[in-house]
């Protein structure tokens, strides 16, 4: 218990102690298909923290000149693909060939309950990680 302001004495056995609480609520916006570099990261230890690999993140990344990007650097590890009208996990993953558990890794929000065939909102805003290699 903290004391309140001005509610000093008075008798009981309370001391003037009263139980004081506060809530506070913090807005977090985390962006998509961003990653903040930190001391020691190079492509390649931030591509296996994104099961990707290092020339894939070295192309999204075309402003860096190094192997071992800047600390503090705010680099991409994917593309963001604006759903559709009808868009699902399944339907983005046949198109870009990004498996559904890789979109879902990649998307914390996605990763919850329902199915790869829920429609998702038009305009939501999904991170991604095409298959380039394949043809």
């Amino acid at each position: 218990p903290r004391r309140r302001p001005g509610g000093g004495g008075g008798g009981g056995g309370g001391g003037g102690l009263t139980p004081f609480s506060s809530t506070r609520c913090v807005r977090l916006v985390v962006l998509r298909c961003r990653y903040v570099v930190r001391g020691g990261d190079t492509f390649e230890s931030i591509a296996t923290l994104f099961s990707t690999d290092w020339l894939t993140l070295w192309g999204l990344n075309i402003d860096v000149t190094t192997f071992d990007p800047p600390v503090g650097e705010t680099i991409l590890i994917g593309r963001e693909y604006q759903a559709r009208d009808g868009d699902t996990l399944l339907s983005i993953s046949k198109q870009l060939g990004c498996s559904i558990d890789r979109l879902r890794a990649l998307n914390f929000d996605l990763a919850g309950g329902g199915g790869a065939d829920r429609a998702l909102k038009a305009g939501q805003d999904v991170c991604t990680q095409p298959d380039t290699c394949t043809s």
